[in-house]
């Protein structure tokens, strides 16, 4: 279910076809905020769920110390550095102990500032494709591609929810059917975990 098709469900659920109350704008917004309340869900069982690694390899530049984090950088595991042909780990320091280090040089830490990752030694070489983040990305704003398709019903459920209780419409049967359909969710990942230690996004959404 794409977010066009959770949009049209959602509005033949709330009995609005076509923007009155509600518009499109205002819809989206609700069905994005669904989709992150249940991936804080999956990432309080297990933020693995969410672990990935940089597409393409990012390039260091002589004499420049910061390398950006990815667009949907949430929270860093670890960064790798390519030297030769093996990728390697760099350690990881505190902003005060890169004086430990020489000024420049083959970066061998790192630690983090802001949206960058910050290498010691600043890199005296330019290099092409040498810096990978092992991160836990966060979930995008725009679609539902990146939360597992068996949950998206759940999702449009919570957000029906959300608007028929600013309409003051009798939500109780409805509650009762989302609060069965999350006991079944916790379970259903939970379970999952149990049978892998890490888990992706092709475990879980099948």
């Amino acid at each position: 279910m794409d977010i066009t098709e959770a949009l049209a469900d959602l509005r033949a659920d709330i009995e609005e076809p076509t923007a009155e109350r509600w518009t499109d704008t205002q819809l989206t917004k609700k069905i994005i905020t669904s989709k992150r309340f249940y991936g804080q869900k999956i990432a309080d069982i297990n933020e693995d769920y969410f672990f990935t690694v940089r597409a393409s390899p990012a390039d260091i530049v002589a004499g420049i110390a910061e390398v950006a984090l990815p667009a949907d950088f949430r929270k860093l595991k670890f960064p790798e550095i390519l030297d030769g042909s093996t990728w390697k780990e760099l350690d990881k320091i505190r902003p005060p102990e890169k004086y430990k280090y020489a000024s420049s040089g083959f970066p061998l830490a790192y630690y983090l500032q802001g949206n960058y990752l910050k290498l010691v030694p600043t890199p005296n070489t330019s290099k092409s494709s040498v810096i990978r983040e092992h991160y836990i990305k966060q979930l995008n704003s725009t679609d539902l591609t990146d939360f597992p398709e068996a949950y998206h019903d759940m999702v449009v459920l919570r957000t029906i929810l959300m608007c028929k209780a600013l309409a003051d419409d009798n939500i109780k049967e409805l509650s009762v059917m989302l609060k069965t359909m999350e006991d079944a969710f916790e379970d259903d990942v939970f379970n999952r975990i149990l049978k892998s230690k890490t888990v992706n996004n092709e475990d879980i959404g099948e």
